[in-house]
């Protein structure tokens, strides 16, 4: 199911209920039931619509959606720019997620990841046609678990992460499904 809010619609979180309908397909069938054509079904289905903000930065070449109660800012970093997306009531920063276009590979990346913190576990999931490998970590003195996710296009690296926390662990991938390459 689609659910797709007007260009207007307020930022936010809605909630309600959606109500469905019978029909049949075939008036001779029984084995549909015997609710007349038209009947709503008693049971209702809870939703809740979350309406992201869009940002779109053309150095990246990339476009991302986000909670409406976070901020985005680009940083500069050694490799040009990247972009940080966190919580607005964020005081320090570091708790939000980053996302860095580079020339690395994959495996410098993660190697050069590897060189602080220890592996736990790989994943690798589709979003937009688009396949990413997904990395979670730990340091070990702290235990501290940091998530990158990697996109290639032909000599260009996405790297999307941060370190798992109450914000970043809860939107994760539902923000690395909405990443886009305009």
């Amino acid at each position: 199911m689609t659910i797709a809010p007007a260009a207007s619609a307020a930022l936010g979180t809605a909630s309600g209920t959606i109500q469905l309908r019978k029909e049949k397909r075939d008036p001779n069938d029984r084995a549909e039931g015997d609710e007349p054509p038209g009947k709503l079904l008693p049971q209702t289905l809870n939703v809740t619509v979350n309406v992201w903000q869009q940002f779109v930065d053309p150095n990246l070449g990339i476009g991302i959606k986000f909670p409406s109660s976070w901020h985005v800012q680009t940083i500069p970093n050694s490799r040009g720019s990247s972009l940080y997306i966190a919580e607005n009531t964020e005081e320090f920063p570091g708790k939000g997620i980053t996302v860095t276009k580079s020339p690395d590979t994959v495996l410098t990346a993660v190697g050069e990841l590897q060189s602080s913190l220890q592996l736990l576990s790989q994943d690798q999931r589709t979003f937009n046609g688009r396949m990413w490998t997904i990395y979670l970590f730990s340091e070990a003195s702290t235990g501290q678990q940091f998530i990158a996710a990697f996109s290639t296009s032909p000599g260009t690296l996405y790297e999307v992460g941060g370190k798992v926390n109450s914000s970043v662990g809860a939107v994760f991938l539902q923000v690395l499904s909405t990443v886009t390459f305009p």
